[in-house]
C-alpha cells in the first residue's frame, strides 16, 4: 500500500523536468522535495539518467578529483543517488515503479556497482556531515540500497547476487575496509527494529545459494579476503562486548547482532576451506566463546530476564564447536572451554523459565544438552570437559524450569558415567584392540607395547605380529586395499573413527551390559519368550545424553563368527560427525564374574535415523 503524501503534495512536474535537464541545483531540490510515496517513474528516470554515465570517478585517482568533467558528473550523481535510494523505498509499495526499476537497473548493474564502490571510498553527505565525515552512515546507506534492490524482485536478485562484483561489494561493506587499507568496523547498534543493514546484507547473501557460492569463491580467490572476513567477525564480536559493558545499546540488539555473526560463521566456515583455515589460525572459537560469556555475564548482572535470549547464539556456537570439518577436536574443545563455555552454558540454560512452542528457550535448551551429549561419547571431548571441572558444575545453580532441570540432570548423570568409564579405560595407556577374530589372548592383560595398526591401510589393528599374520592369511589380504581407500576418504572428510574412540566405546558397551544385564535379560524374555539368548541382540543407543537400551531378534539373521561358543553379540550406536553414525558390533565373553568385550567391528552409516 502506498503511503500518504505529506502536506507539501506531489512533486511539481516542472522541477522534475529541470532536474532531468541536468542542473545539479535542481536535482538537489528534487531530492529535498521527495516524501514517502511521492516517487514516480519520471523521478526514477532523473536518477538513472545521471547515474548511467560512461565516466564514473575513481576515488583513488587524484586526477579525477581535479578534473572539471568528473566534478560535473559527480555534482549530478551525488543527489541523483540519494533520489534513487528514495525511489527504492517507494518501489516496495508501488508495482508500476518497481517494474520500472527492474527494467532500468538490470542493464546498468555494473555502473551501479561502481557508484556504490565510489561512495564507499569517498563517503556521502549524511545529515550535517560532509562526504567522508560519517563513513559509518555511508556504509549503512549503501547496504540498505543493495538490500532494497535484491529484495525488490527475483529478477534483480538472480542477476545481482551471483556476480563476483556483488560479492566483493558485500564483503567490502561488511569488513569496512577501504582501498587505502584502513578499517572501519561498523556494528550499527542504533539501528531500527529491522536490525543493522550491514549485517542483514551479508546474511541475505549467504542465505541465497548463488550468493553464498559467490562469496565462498571470493574468499578462496585470495586478496586476503578470508583474513579480512576472519578479522572482522572476531572484531565485531568484541565490539558487542564493549557495547554491552558500557550499556550503549539495548541488550536484545547486542544479542541479535551476535547471533548474526555466529550464523554467518556457521554457514561459511564449513563451505570455505580458506576461511576455516584463517578462523582456526586465529582461534576464533576461543574469541567467540569469550564474547558470549562476557555478554552473558553483563546481562546476568543488570537484566537477567534477557538471559534466555542467548539460547540461539549458544546453539550456533555449539554447532561451530562440533562441526566435523574442524581440524582438531581436542584443540577445538580446549579453546571453547578456555573461553568460558561451561560457565555460559550453565548461566544461560539455568535462566530459562518459560516454555511456549517448539522454538521456545526450553526446547532450544534441551536441544543444546542433546547436542552436547552426542559429543561426550568421544574421549578427547570428555577429557577436555573433565579437565575443565565440568562434572563439578551441576550443583552450582538450578534451572527454574523442570524440563531443563530434568534434561540437565540426565546429561550430567550420563556425563559422569562416561567420565567414570573413561577414567578406568585411561589407566591402560596403550590401545589393546585386536582385529584377529581368532586371537587367543583376549582375556589376558594387554601387551605392554600396545596394539599396532596395519601399516598399509591403518584400519585394522592387532595385539601382536602373530595375530596380524593369521588375520592377513584369513581375511585382511583381500580387505586391505579397499580399507586403505576408505580410510583416506574418512581422513579427507575429517570423520575418521579412531582406534582410541573404538576402544573407549567398547568399554562403554562393556560397562552398560554389566550394569543392566538383569534388566536386559528380563526384557529379552518378555519380548522374545521362545528365543535363546544367542538369538536376541541387545542394542545400546549412545546418540543421546540418556542411554537407551533396545532388544532385537536376530534369529536366522546372524551366525556365530567366533570360535568360542560362550561368546555373545552386543551392539551400540554412536554419533559420528554431523549426520553420521557408527554401529559398533561387539562380542562379549564371561570373565571373572562379569562380561568382557573381546572383539569389535565398526559399521558406518552416513545418515542417523531418529
Amino acid at each position: 500500500m502506498v503511503q500518504k503524501l505529506s502536506k507539501r503534495g506531489p512533486v511539481p512536474p516542472a522541477l522534475v523536468s529541470q532536474a532531468h535537464a541536468g542542473s545539479p541545483e535542481k536535482i538537489s531540490q528534487l531530492g529535498a522535495a521527495l516524501t514517502p510515496g511521492s516517487c514516480t517513474v519520471a523521478i526514477l528516470n532523473v536518477a538513472i539518467k545521471h547515474l548511467d554515465t560512461p565516466l564514473i570517478p575513481n576515488a583513488q585517482n587524484p586526477n579525477h578529483a581535479n578534473s572539471p568533467r568528473y566534478i560535473s558528473i559527480l555534482a549530478r550523481a551525488l543527489p541523483s543517488f540519494a533520489i534513487f535510494a528514495h525511489v527504492l523505498e517507494d518501489a516496495s509499495h508501488n508495482q508500476e515503479l518497481s517494474e520500472a526499476v527492474v527494467v532500468l537497473v538490470l542493464p546498468m548493474k555494473e555502473r551501479l556497482f561502481r557508484w556504490v564502490d565510489f561512495w564507499l571510498e569517498s563517503g556521502m553527505p549524511c545529515g550535517d556531515y560532509y562526504p567522508g565525515e560519517n563513513m559509518q552512515e555511508t556504509y549503512c546507506q549503501m547496504a540498505a540500497v543493495l538490500l532494497r534492490l535484491v529484495a525488490l524482485d527475483v529478477r534483480v536478485q538472480d542477476a545481482f547476487v551471483s556476480l563476483p562484483r556483488y560479492a566483493s561489494l558485500v564483503l567490502k561493506i561488511w569488513s569496512g575496509r577501504s582501498a587505502d587499507g584502513s578499517n572501519r568496523f561498523l556494528a550499527d547498534l542504533d539501528c531500527p527494529a529491522g536490525g543493522c543493514s550491514i549485517l542483514r546484507l551479508l546474511k541475505s547473501c549467504i542465505l541465497d545459494h548463488s550468493g553464498r557460492d559467490a562469496l565462498v569463491d571470493h574468499l578462496a580467490a585470495g586478496h586476503k579476503a578470508a583474513e579480512t572476513m576472519t578479522f572482522t567477525l572476531v572484531e565485531r564480536a568484541h565490539q558487542l562486548c564493549d557495547a554491552c559493558d558500557d550499556t550503549q545499546a539495548p541488550d536484545r540488539r547486542v544479542i541479535a547482532y551476535l547471533d548474526g555473526i555466529f550464523e554467518i560463521a556457521d554457514v561459511l566456515i564449513p563451505r570455505s576451506a580458506s576461511l576455516r583455515a584463517c578462523m582456526e589460525k586465529g582461534r576464533y572459537l576461543l574469541q567467540f566463546t569469550m564474547c558470549l560469556d562476557a555478554i552473558s555475564a553483563a546481562i546476568d548482572n543488570r537484566n537477567p530476564p534477557h538471559q534466555p535470549d542467548l539460547i540461539s547464539p549458544l546453539t550456533r556456537l555449539l554447532q561451530l564447536i562440533i562441526d566435523r570439518k574442524t581440524a582438531t577436536v581436542a584443540q577445538t574443545w580446549r579453546d571453547a572451554i578456555a573461553g568460558g563455555f561451561i560457565d555460559v552454558l550453565h548461566r544461560i540454560l539455568f535462566s530459562v523459565a518459560d516454555s511456549k512452542g517448539e522454538h521456545s528457550p526450553v526446547a532450544a535448551g534441551t536441544a543444546v544438552l542433546d547436542m552436547l551429549g552426542r559429543c561426550t561419547v568421544y574421549p578427547k571431548v570428555l577429557m577436555a570437559l573433565a579437565k575443565a571441572g565440568a562434572i563439578a558444575k551441576p550443583g552450582t545453580r538450578r534451572s527454574s524450569h523442570p524440563q531443563i532441570s530434568l534434561a540437565a540432570d540426565e546429561f550430567w548423570k550420563s556425563f559422569g558415567d562416561r567420565a567414570r568409564v573413561y577414567g578406568s579405560a585411561a589407566q591402560e595407556t596403550k590401545i589393546s584392540i585386536c582385529d584377529n577374530i581368532k586371537c587367543a589372548k583376549r582375556l589376558l592383560p594387554p601387551p605392554a607395547q600396545g596394539s599396532k595398526a596395519c601399516a598399509n591401510c591403518g584400519m585394522a589393528i592387532y595385539c601382536s605380529k602373530a595375530c596380524q599374520k593369521e588375520d592377513w592369511n584369513l581375511y585382511h589380504r583381500e580387505e586391505c586395499p579397499d580399507a586403505k581407500v576408505f580410510r583416506r576418504t574418512m581422513k579427507a572428510d575429517k570423520s575418521w573413527y579412531s582406534h582410541a574412540s573404538r576402544e573407549f566405546h567398547a568399554a562403554l558397551i562393556e560397562d552398560a551390559y554389566n550394569r543392566f544385564e538383569s534388566e536386559i535379560n528380563k526384557r529379552a524374555v518378555s519380548s522374545f519368550p521362545k528365543h535363546s539368548f544367542a538369538e536376541v541382540l541387545p542394542t545400546f543407543q549412545f546418540r543421546t545424553p540418556t542411554l537407551e537400551i533396545d532388544v532385537r531378534s536376530i534369529r536366522g539373521k546372524m551366525r556365530s563368527v567366533h570360535p568360542s561358543q560362550d561368546v555373545i553379540k552386543r551392539q551400540a550406536e554412536f554419533p559420528l560427525g554431523i549426520g553420521g553414525a557408527v554401529n559398533l558390533m561387539t562380542l562379549v565373553q564371561p570373565s571373572e564374574g562379569r562380561y568382557k568385550v573381546v572383539y569389535t567391528v565398526p559399521l558406518y552409516s552416513t545418515v542417523v535415523e531418529s
